[in-house]
């Protein structure tokens, strides 16, 4: 995918006789201020959002790995179950929830 904005700013650097800079949108008036502040939010939006899948993923894949060590037995010893599952369901919540 080519971007000619940024092949443009990159023949700049090189033709001295080309005025190249840099500025962010909230400086240059063309984009409307409340459609920056809809980019921003949603934007917030989504790094929660990866932030809490990754943190769910980060506390499951430990459970699983240990469920499917020694697959040769046909049980698995469990002592305090009920409150080891309670536990993680409420840590997964938190998560969750946020």
């Amino acid at each position: 995918m080519s971007n000619d904005f940024y092949s443009k700013y990159q023949h700049g650097l090189k033709d001295k006789t080309w005025y190249t800079k840099i500025a962010k949108a909230s400086e240059t008036g063309i984009v409307d201020e409340d459609e920056l502040e809809a980019v921003q939010k949603v934007s917030e939006t989504a790094t929660s959002t990866e932030e809490k899948l990754n943190s769910l993923y980060n506390a499951i894949i430990p459970l699983l790995n240990n469920l499917k060590a020694n697959p040769e037995k046909d049980y698995i010893l469990w002592p305090n179950r009920l409150a080891k599952v309670e536990q993680f369901e409420d840590h997964l919540q938190k998560i969750y929830k946020g």
